[in-house]
């Protein structure tokens, strides 16, 4: 009988040992505001900073999560700039890996800028480019702070690499 227990006990132990170590898919939903900061000379010239917001989904295991996010910012012209407003649509995928205490995150994104620069005469500018971004956050009881450096090929040609600086608040929830 007392072998029997033993057996049974260490059954247990050793069958909860293996579940533990089963990591189950997560998802994550998560949505927020920025406000973008034109991080080049060139491009802080013609453009003010932006305000936008994007939203997305992820999915992993563990502490690692592909997300796929779509955003929009609107750059406000500067008076030297006859170009207007610069609309900009990103669309990236990436990778988001947690690290202390599942509450800091690393985020590495790719994907394109959708772009269009309408100007004072209505001759609409319409490019795409290949756009990264790199930065940190932090998640708080659902809310989300990053800090993020992004960059992009800005559709007048003379002005070069649209680069920013980009703050993000919003929320973030686990299906």
């Amino acid at each position: 009988m007392k072998s029997k227990i033993i057996a049974l006990f260490t059954l247990i132990c050793c069958g909860g040992t293996g579940f533990a170590q089963f990591k189950l898919p997560k998802a994550l939903i998560f949505a927020n505001v920025n406000y973008a900061s034109p991080a080049n000379e060139k491009f802080n010239v013609s453009n003010r900073g932006a305000w936008g917001g994007e939203a997305g989904l992820g999915i992993g295991l563990g502490k690692t999560l592909v997300t796929g996010t779509v955003g929009y910012q609107v750059f406000g012209v500067k008076v030297n700039n006859l170009g207007g407003d610069l609309q900009v649509i990103p669309l990236k995928a990436g990778i988001r890996q947690y690290v202390a205490l599942g509450k800091v995150f690393f985020l590495g994104n790719v994907g394109t800028a959708f772009q269009s620069f309408d100007n004072a005469s209505n001759t609409r500018i319409k490019t795409n480019n290949f756009m990264w971004e790199g930065g940190v956050g932090v998640k708080l009881i659902g809310l989300e702070l990053q800090g993020t450096y992004s960059g992009w090929q800005h559709p007048i040609g003379t002005i070069g690499n649209a680069n920013m600086l980009n703050l993000k608040l919003g929320w973030s929830f686990k299906l």
